[in-house]
């Protein structure tokens, strides 16, 4: 995550980076991912529906509070070596605990089968007010391409333990969207 650029002074230093990405620039530099720091708001239903801010004025700070779990939410400051982890993710996979970062979580309906697929993958729990958002989002989860759906399913299901997926996503009560025959 790159902070105090715009995207023009971004791209002009580094010239040979291949963006892609439609709503934002992700930039590819010689096989590692960078992307400006941003802001985002939603703006409707579903997956999509968001408008995108960056600038060079928002912080690292800024950017991790729009991620989904604590333990997505944490960088390390290049230059110092300083670790930023401004929602205790360290301390949540200290404690195998998968945790909404923020009440932002409910702008994302994808978000619920990213936190199911994680307690799979790693074994962790998925605690009470995290549950509670998920379920929050059944309405929109019709709204989620099924090929999304579908990729984060095949994730969970390559895992150690792929009950975990479904017994998190029965413990949201959101399991009867995609997965009726469960």
């Amino acid at each position: 995550c790159v902070v105090g650029l715009s995207k023009n002074e971004f791209e002009g230093l580094f010239k040979d980076a291949y963006k892609r990405g439609k709503s934002f620039g992700i930039y590819d530099i010689e096989n590692k991912e960078f992307a400006l720091a941003r802001k985002e708001r939603k703006n409707g239903k579903g997956h999509k529906e968001f408008e995108i801010i960056t600038g060079k004025e928002i912080l690292i700070e800024e950017d991790l509070s729009r991620r989904d779990i604590t333990i997505n939410a944490i960088a390390q400051d290049v230059l110092t070596g300083e670790i930023i982890d401004p929602y205790n993710g360290k301390k949540d996979i200290e404690n195998k605990i998968i945790r909404a970062t923020t009440h932002a979580f409910v702008e994302d309906p994808l978000r619920v089968y990213r936190v199911a697929r994680f307690a799979s993958c790693l074994g962790f729990d998925v605690e009470e007010n995290t549950l509670n958002l998920m379920s929050k989002l059944k309405e929109e989860l019709v709204t989620l391409p099924k090929e999304r759906v579908f990729e984060e399913f095949k994730k969970a299901v390559s895992s150690r333990r792929p009950s975990i997926f479904f017994e998190t996503l029965k413990s949201a009560n959101v399991l009867d969207v995609h997965f009726k025959e469960i």
